[in-house]
Parts: C-alpha cells; structure tokens; sequence
C-alpha cells in the first residue's frame, strides 16, 4: 500500500513526539474498513473494552465505554489485511528512520456509541515497556463541532491539542511521551488502533 504522506508523518515525529495527518487515507480506503467494522458489529463480534493487563484485566465503566474488535493477522479478511500491511510498512519506515527495534504489531477495531469515553492514560501497561508507537486511524463520516469524541493529547509543554475525528485522519505518537483521553461522544465513533512494539525481552519493567 502506498502512502505519499507517509514521509511527512516521519518528518514530523523527527520534530516533536506526535504527528497528526488529515487525509492520510483516501476516502476509499476509509469507505473500506468503515464498512468492514460496521459489518462486524452487525455480527456482533465486538467485545467491552477492558482496562489493565492480563490476568488483571477487567471492565471498568468509569473509566472507558468503548468497544473493541482485535484484527488477528491469521484470519484477517481483505480489508483487515489492507490495514495491517500498512502497519507493517510503517513499523519498517519508523525503524528505518528511528532505530526503534519494532517488533510487531497489535490492532483493533475500537467503537464509540452515544455517551461513550475513554478517561486520560497512558498506553504503556504499568512495568511494560513494550508499546512504543500509537496509530490511530478514524473511519467516521464528515465530524461537526457537535459531535464531540475528540482524541486530546497532553503536550509536554503543558497544553493539550483537541483532534476531531474527521475522516482519514492519521494520530501517530510515542506511547510513553503522551497521556490522552477520548472526551464523550454525541454519534457513533469509530476507528483503528494499533500499537508497534519491540520485544518483552528488551521491554523494561
């Protein structure tokens, strides 16, 4: 898959430790996983998003109302491997550029109904390392002010950055760099989440 603003994204993490594209996907592609998600929650394949790790994972309402969908590279179908292989020529590229030693890759489906939220965290597990790359990827159709849902990054600095959930739009971070929330959302939300990793081995508790 090849993505001309692919360049950009790397340009821009070399500068500050996020990047946020519009239109990094087409509205075809867009069309296509959107489409796969909403078929697989027709089929009721999505599961309540848990909070910890392990054997201490649980359901935690108060503190995220998602729900979520894992894509298994094993029995992706067209569309799930479409994503993933750009996964894959991205984690090569940030390896490439960064010398980061990722691994491998983990990636839902996440969805959002009315009144749905994820409260501010950190995607770096507690005494797990392994996550260094975020990846969000939004599938919604054309996002107003109303709509609410917006990703909010907390900058370093001390600000924060409200980013819409506007069709095609790339979020690509350093996982242990950004807390960030996912503020309530007034229609359905939906996107694509992934994690590039390096190994448990060199992960530092």
């Amino acid at each position: 898959m090849n993505q001309p603003k692919l360049p950009l994204l790397l340009d821009t993490l070399n500068h500050q430790d996020y990047a946020v594209i519009a239109d990094f996907f087409s509205p075809e592609q867009v069309a296509c996983w959107r489409d796969d998600a909403r078929s697989a929650l027709q089929q009721g394949l999505f599961a309540e998003a848990r909070v910890g790790a392990g054997n201490s994972l649980q359901r935690e309402a108060s503190i995220r109302r998602d729900e979520i969908l894992w894509l298994d590279p094993a029995e992706a179908n067209a569309a799930q491997k479409s994503y993933l292989d750009f996964l894959e020529q991205l984690r090569l590229a940030l390896n490439a550029q960064f010398m980061l030693g990722l691994f491998a890759v983990e990636c839902h489906y996440a969805h959002y109904q009315i009144g749905s939220f994820y409260k501010k965290h950190l995607d770096r597990h507690l005494h797990s390392r392994e996550r260094v790359v975020s990846v969000i990827s939004y599938l919604n159709d054309n996002w107003s002010e109303d709509d609410g849902g917006e990703l909010r990054l907390y900058l370093k600095d001390g600000d924060t950055l409200d980013v819409k959930p506007q069709p095609g739009t790339l979020v690509c971070f350093f996982s242990e760099a950004l807390p960030h929330e996912v503020l309530p959302v007034n229609r359905e939300r939906i996107s694509l989440t992934a994690w590039l990793r390096i190994r448990s081995s060199e992960a530092i508790g």
